[in-house]
């Protein structure tokens, strides 16, 4: 099943760019990208239709479009920084 294996790539991704915070940040923006993209096209395509190859339902564009804003949000939130303890 293709389809199943972009969902163990993605996660194989994510934490192999975990190594480093600007990769983290690159891959987190590019996975979260697709899944937005994969999401909204899903809100367009019915059930019954040709289009809908992949079999997707509404709970499957509800999943994709959190995985796509957890994704964005990861990628493109601020960088943190610690605060030095004050005597």
């Amino acid at each position: 099943m293709p389809v199943q294996r972009f969902a163990q790539v993605s996660g194989a991704l994510w934490l192999a760019s975990s190594r480093s915070e600007a990769s983290a940040r690159t891959v987190s923006i590019l996975i979260g990208a697709v899944y937005l993209v994969v999401g909204v096209l899903g809100l367009f395509i019915n059930g019954s239709s040709d289009l809908n190859i992949l079999n997707i339902n509404q709970p499957d564009n509800a999943l994709h479009l959190a995985s796509a804003a957890l994704g964005l949000y990861f990628g493109l939130a601020g960088r943190r920084h610690a605060v030095a303890p004050t005597a």
